[in-house]
């Protein structure tokens, strides 16, 4: 059983996940779009590294976290979008692990 806090990490990723979804699927905002599956994915990467999860718990976080992950990527391709660049680093970041907490809030979008 999960502590409450961490029940209330999952709940409010899986919101984010629902509303990335909703904006995906209008393919209106894509930048709004990945930074929404990015708060997901930050949400979800602090849940497993929290070591409260079943090993089945833990492995189905990640597996949902990787999948909004790709998506991200997918999204940044199709979309020629530079994603993940951190500020600061001048475009040197390596490629993110699927899992990889990224603050929305860090990331800078350019065009390539």
């Amino acid at each position: 059983m999960l502590p409450e806090h961490r029940r209330a990490m999952l709940t409010q990723a899986l919101e984010y996940a629902s509303e990335a979804v909703k904006m995906d699927r209008s393919g209106y905002n894509v930048q709004g779009t990945i930074a929404t599956y990015a708060r997901c994915v930050s949400l979800l990467h602090e849940l497993v590294k929290g070591g409260e999860l079943s090993q089945d718990e833990q492995s189905r976080v990640t597996s949902i976290g990787e999948a909004y992950a790709n998506r991200i990527r997918a999204l940044a391709k199709a979309y020629n979008l530079q994603y993940p660049q951190r500020r600061g680093d001048g475009g040197q970041s390596p490629p993110m692990s699927p899992m990889s907490p990224v603050s929305p809030g860090s990331i800078r979008f350019t065009r390539i």
